[in-house]
């Protein structure tokens, strides 16, 4: 999905102060406004500054009115971005052109930083708008705390537009499965271990009709994102946990337990960071200064390399499939949650402490805690139920989409 981005150079008349006094103003100096050759040339350069696969549009100047409505007529919906280029003046034109809509930023080639984080959020906000996210089965799971969504809302603020399936259609879906491609999937995810501690082959075959059967409905939906109600499966065996983790490997962001808000969240942060994100339960550890997220869906790319990739079962039931593998500690780790209103972002910079295995327990398959600054301000602060997570430090990139989406932001 390209960013497209529409370079615009700003020209008006400006009045020059003199410097014979403090109240005297000099006659009106005109300045030359870039000519179209030179222009095309400034963006030529552009597109060779520019790392990111972008689409740069026809250049504009910008003088008055009349340049400005022919600026508007040129917006779409996908110019994503007005790249401003050198300008005399034009702060008034600029502001008009803000209630255009596509995100601003001035060029810079010493900057590149402040085009690629726009390029990045301007991504991530394209996306949002593409993205829609089936939620199967009843939105009611007694693990969290939702009775209910308010879809419309979802895509007001956020873009994400849900729909909700049935669960007897993937009950179906799973019954319809070709064998072959069953056995052939399944082998493939066993040779992909390195180790497998408790589930059969057997087994492994029922978690990949649920994954095949799930794609089979997104690609009937047109959707690109999906979350579940597991809690309501007629066969624990049926539980989603590796599919899941396999299809977030793939970049589709795939949530637990029918929780929208965790899904929008994994949504957000892969779509600005380009890598896997987990969602998951987050309490605290207050005596040690630390947050903990657990779950069942332990994206394999996101295990660290040499670290071994091994089959569990769930929830130490001696049913359904998970994964589990060490991930990168010591190093930076987002977290995102959103409240039920889908208009606060609460972000948390941590830094991963440790990551465990549930083992033979009734616990979930992965637990990693990370430390913080401040763990009574998060609990304090805290909106949503399950969180979003992932590595790296996106923290400032979610302050400046919060600006753009009109979401309040909350960092702890």
């Amino acid at each position: 999905m390209k960013v497209k981005i529409k370079p615009v150079f700003l020209f008006e008349e400006v009045r020059n102060k003199e410097s014979v006094g403090a109240a005297a103003w000099g006659q009106p100096k005109r300045l030359v406004p870039p000519s179209p050759e030179e222009m095309k040339e400034i963006t030529k350069k552009i597109k060779q500054w520019i790392a990111e696969d972008v689409e740069i549009l026809e250049p504009i100047l910008v003088s008055d009115q009349s340049s400005f409505e022919k600026l508007k007529q040129e917006t779409t919906l996908d110019v994503d971005i007005f790249l401003f280029g050198t300008y005399s003046g034009g702060w008034i034109l600029k502001e008009k052109i803000a209630e255009l809509g596509p995100i601003q930023v001035k060029w810079n080639p010493r900057n590149l930083e402040a085009v690629n984080r726009a390029i990045r959020l301007a991504r991530t906000r394209k996306k949002l708008w593409r993205t829609k996210a089936i939620v199967i089965g009843v939105i009611e799971t007694p693990y969290t705390e939702q009775k209910s969504w308010d879809f419309q809302r979802i895509r007001r603020n956020l873009g994400v537009a849900p729909k909700q399936v049935e669960m007897l259609r993937l009950l179906n879906e799973r019954k319809k499965c070709s064998e072959e491609e069953v056995e052939r999937i399944a082998k493939e995810w066993e040779k992909e271990a390195d180790e497998i501690i408790g589930p059969t082959h057997a087994q492994i075959c029922e978690s990949v009709r649920t994954y095949l059967a799930v794609k089979k409905i997104m690609k009937e939906e047109q959707a690109n994102a999906v979350t579940m109600n597991c809690a309501v499966l007629p066969n624990v065996d049926f539980v989603p946990c590796l599919g899941f983790a396999k299809m977030i490997s793939e970049g589709i962001p795939a949530g637990c337990e029918n929780d929208i808000q965790a899904l929008v969240a994994m949504c957000i942060l892969m779509y600005l960071s380009g890598k896997p994100a987990i969602m998951g339960n987050f309490w605290y550890e207050f005596k040690t200064n630390r947050v903990v997220i657990s779950h069942c869906v332990l994206p394999q790319k996101i295990i660290k390399e040499g670290s071994p990739y091994i089959l569990r079962d769930f929830h130490g039931t001696g049913k359904g499939v998970t994964g589990y593998g060490d991930i990168e500690t010591e190093g930076p780790i987002t977290i995102l949650g959103i409240n039920r209103g889908f208009d606060k972002f609460h972000i948390i910079k941590g830094k991963v402490f440790s990551i465990e295995d549930g083992g033979k327990s009734t616990s979930c398959r992965y637990k990693i805690r990370v430390d913080v600054e401040d763990v009574q301000k998060i609990a304090r602060e805290r909106v949503g139920d399950h969180h979003a997570a992932v590595l790296g430090d996106y923290v400032e990139d979610l302050v400046q989409l919060g600006k753009i989406l009109k979401v309040e932001t909350i960092v702890t």
